[in-house]
């Protein structure tokens, strides 16, 4: 789409509020960066999106107040990515043959739709401006040309190919950042005549967090539900067998869960922990002394 954060990722910046209220709040104001909290996934996406395609600077990109990627941070909670996918190289101007190239401000406001147009002369994207006559004008003289439609959205069919495999390749690398949520270290230490206490990490084996910064603060990505199912003749006497954990950072960071219960030697139960944006995992726990 017209919207990117992977050649410049989003920067999240502090911004004071009405007696220093946060952003995205009644007192605070509306949003108007992502978190700073956020900051570090954005950025490795976007190195990770440069070394995977071979892309670098230039892509143009229009402001995303309402953009599908704006949406689906702000409103639902999720880090969200967006790439241009392909744009019009930037071509130099013509000094060949004692050419010179005409005198422009500094800075130019039009810097990139004089190289749009230089790109699109070049390569059949522009029809020069021809005048006409036609009897919807009452006969008058008109002129006819420009850009041809969608010539700077679309790529040249002969680069159609290479731009699907480079976004195809940056979507697998980044479907594999994805956070995995994963039980490990379950010990089970017996304290005294039928009570048995359950410790567990839940870990992140992924890349990227179970819960990013706005989700936190959304409120609409749910956190990681950790449940301990009971069987018969079983209490829990310390601990819940529904807890909810808030994010978990990647790259096997962990969360430790424990409990105390009350029930016969060699019975079992079952601890399952799951997310709806990081999987599920369950594992079956037999008490007994280590």
């Amino acid at each position: 789409g017209p919207h990117d954060n992977v050649i410049k990722p989003w920067e999240g910046r502090t911004v004071p509020g009405i007696a220093n209220a946060a952003q995205g709040t009644s007192p605070g104001g509306p949003f108007t960066s992502s978190l700073p909290a956020d900051n570090p996934w954005f950025a490795e996406v976007s190195r990770r999106f440069r070394a995977t395609t071979g892309l670098g600077d230039g892509a143009p990109t229009n402001d995303d107040k309402g953009g599908l990627v704006s949406f689906a941070y702000y409103g639902m909670g999720r880090l969200s990515f967006g790439s241009r996918g392909w744009w019009a190289p930037k071509v130099p101007v013509d000094t060949s043959g004692g050419r010179r190239a005409p005198a422009l401000p500094t800075p130019d406001p039009l810097a990139d739709e004089r190289a749009n147009l230089r790109w699109a002369q070049a390569n059949g994207g522009f029809v020069e401006w021809t005048a006409v006559r036609t009897d919807a004008f009452d006969g008058k003289q008109v002129e006819v040309g420009g850009f041809k439609p969608y010539a700077l959205l679309n790529p040249p069919a002969s680069e159609l190919d290479s731009v699907a495999a480079r976004q195809t390749r940056f979507v697998a690398q980044l479907a594999g950042m994805l956070p995995r949520i994963s039980l490990r270290e379950v010990v089970v230490d017996a304290v005294g005549p039928r009570v048995f206490r359950i410790t567990a990490q839940v870990a992140n084996d992924g890349y990227l967090p179970t819960l990013s910064a706005i989700g936190t603060r959304a409120r609409w990505a749910r956190r990681i539900r950790v449940d301990l199912q009971l069987g018969a003749n079983q209490q829990i006497v310390s601990g819940r067998a529904v807890q909810l954990i808030d994010a978990i950072r990647g790259s096997g960071n962990a969360s430790t869960v424990t409990w105390t219960v009350v029930a016969d030697a060699g019975s079992t139960m079952t601890l399952k922990a799951e997310s709806p944006v990081a999987g599920s995992v369950s594992q079956t726990i037999t008490l007994r002394a280590r």
